[in-house]
């Protein structure tokens, strides 16, 4: 094949195709590279490539030709966002976080006796686009999935809640909750909600509450519970129940609310009224007496 017929398949190439000599004398300068570059290769031909195509890394290129030389074999350069051999900037393209190609790069012999080495260059951009894409999704996941943790960080702590399957066995436990009844978690996972209910009404707590969560409705209640220790205390609870895709129900989740100081607060303002009340009666009762002697 003659030089212009290979001349004339380089120039077809979708890529660039360089030849330099040792001392950095270009030789060979193909139609991808007058493109992109934006150097024509009169201008640069038998001149040295780095006072034509500023920006080059000389020290790395100089190093990179003369291994493949004294080798006889191909080197490989990728680049990098902090190492770009050959700055071609990119052009034609709207939005990308990249102002040069993201090129790889094959140094290979030519002519050793010359010291000539082929150089070609393929730009691989987009696949460096996709990775910095991916890349920054997978930064916004862990982002998101840090927030999540912290998140239930805080529910853990501070709400008490259980969450019970279909036959109401218990399956996960916050610490808030493992704190107000004083149980530890091994003791609660896999047995029955009704373990947290006073004894003579769980039964009718447990079906009250099934009755409204198996037809996907909230149910709230002030209910009388039991901690390890048997000790009574009243609580408010909201069981909020979630659907598996066939409309029966999967999981529930219960929150509770310690009102005990609420329930000690109504029964004493209530005896208080009772005994507002008696002595109101009693001061009356007196009175009457008194007006009839």
């Amino acid at each position: 094949m003659s030089f212009k017929s290979l001349d004339l398949v380089l120039n077809r190439l979708e890529n660039g195709i360089m030849i330099l000599s040792e001392d950095l004398s270009v030789k060979y300068w193909n139609r991808w590279l007058e493109k992109n570059t934006q150097i024509y290769k009169d201008d640069i031909l038998d001149k040295d490539i780095t006072k034509i195509f500023r920006g080059i890394n000389k020290s790395v290129l100089q190093r990179k030709i003369k291994t493949s030389l004294k080798l006889k074999i191909p080197t490989f350069y990728e680049t990098s966002l902090s190492h770009i051999l050959f700055p071609i900037e990119r052009h034609n393209v709207i939005s990308s976080p990249f102002d040069f190609m993201q090129l790889k790069i094959i140094i290979a012999p030519f002519d050793v006796e010359k010291g000539e080495v082929v150089i070609s260059l393929y730009d691989i951009s987009e696949i460096y686009e996709l990775k910095y894409t991916l890349t920054k999704e997978i930064e916004k996941v862990s982002s998101f999935n840090d927030e999540l943790w912290r998140e239930k960080r805080v529910i853990q702590s501070n709400i008490s809640l259980v969450k019970i399957d279909k036959n109401g066995i218990i399956i996960e436990v916050s610490e808030a909750l493992l704190n107000m009844f004083e149980y530890e978690k091994e003791r609660l996972i896999k047995n029955h909600i009704s373990i947290l209910f006073q004894t003579d009404i769980k039964d009718l707590v447990v079906e009250d509450m099934f009755s409204n969560i198996v037809h996907n409705k909230t149910w709230k209640r002030e209910v009388l519970c039991l901690n390890k220790n048997q000790n009574s205390y009243w609580t408010d609870i909201i069981a909020i129940p979630f659907l598996s895709d066939l409309g029966e129900l999967f999981t529930a989740t219960l929150i509770f609310k310690d009102i005990s100081d609420k329930k000690s607060d109504d029964k004493a303002l209530c005896e208080a009224k009772i005994r507002e009340k008696e002595s109101l009666a009693t001061q009356e009762y007196i009175e009457n007496i008194e007006g009839k002697q």
